[in-house]
């Protein structure tokens, strides 16, 4: 169960230390162009060219998941090291669409928004997002926000060099069928004290 913007685990000030990213790299696979002799026909080289995009997206998305377990795999490290059980770095790292879990090291100061109601969800919190909605509804949709009427709104400041973990918002239609996620998200690590958080809407009840 993923938890909502706020979650149990928003205001513990999870200390990483001096965790550094040190993610593998992947070098995505060359395909070789072919030369066909004079009889194959064009509709031949149609059917040759949608088998090789086919076999193009097949290794695309196997780097993809590829390079995803890698940083979930090291996104766990992290979480153990700062002393977070099992179960919670579990519902951290599934709150995310795991073939888009990335941990970054923020290569320039950068600023984010986060959406809380001061009851379940409070202005200092974990879970922000660079994304931007029209609507109360947009946003709990999007962002899959369980226990958090979003009514409040904030932004927060990221550092450079901060640690975080980026992806977008897994779906919790198991938990209510509106909940289709979708939204980029990013979770802070580190004393949340890093961060600057300012509040700059309340919602009209």
């Amino acid at each position: 169960m993923r938890r909502n913007l706020e979650g149990k685990l928003d205001g513990d000030g999870i200390k990483m230390g001096q965790a550094v990213e040190t993610g593998v790299s992947f070098i995505a696979p060359l395909v070789v162009g072919k030369v066909m002799p004079p009889s194959v026909a064009p509709q031949s080289l149609r059917s040759l060219g949608a088998l090789e995009n086919t076999e193009i997206s097949a290794a695309q998305i196997a780097l993809e998941r590829q390079t995803a377990a890698q940083n979930i795999k090291e996104a766990r490290n992290l979480l153990r090291n700062a002393g977070i059980p099992r179960e919670a770095r579990n519902e951290i790292i599934n709150s995310f669409d795991l073939k888009t879990f990335r941990i970054e090291r923020v290569s320039s100061t950068r600023r984010e928004f986060r959406v809380f109601d001061d009851f379940s969800a409070k202005l200092k919190g974990r879970y922000v997002s660079p994304d931007l909605f029209s609507s109360q509804t947009e946003i709990i949709t999007n962002l899959a926000l369980l226990k958090n009427s979003a009514t409040r709104f904030g932004t927060v400041t990221i550092p450079e060099s901060s640690i975080v973990f980026t992806g977008k918002v897994a779906p919790q239609v198991r938990f209510s069928p509106g909940l289709t996620g979708g939204a980029k998200q990013t979770f802070l690590t580190g004393d949340l004290e890093n961060y600057n958080f300012k509040e700059i809407y309340v919602r009209n009840k």
